[in-house]
């Protein structure tokens, strides 16, 4: 978020230039609330599939990361597969 500084943390396969900022409720509360006009998104790293999406997201959205007041991640990231 531009305004406060506040960001979240997801994955998304697809056209990268289609205006997905993510599907967090926190995220969506807070785009309701500043405007998307107010948001950027930044490519952290690009994944051959949704396995290694997964793994990328539960290397950057860690425990440390749900609870800083900064991040709007409510849970852990990636699913696990078994």
């Amino acid at each position: 978020c531009l305004i406060d500084g506040k960001y979240y943390i997801g994955q998304h396969c697809g056209d990268e230039n289609d205006g997905y900022l993510g599907s967090g409720i926190s995220l969506k509360k807070h785009i309701e609330k500043h405007g998307k006009e107010n948001f950027k998104r930044e490519i952290l790293e690009y994944a051959a599939d949704r396995i290694e999406l997964d793994e990328l997201e539960r290397k950057y959205v860690s425990y440390g990361e749900v609870k800083d007041r900064q991040c709007l991640n409510r849970t852990l990231g990636g699913r696990v597969y078994s």
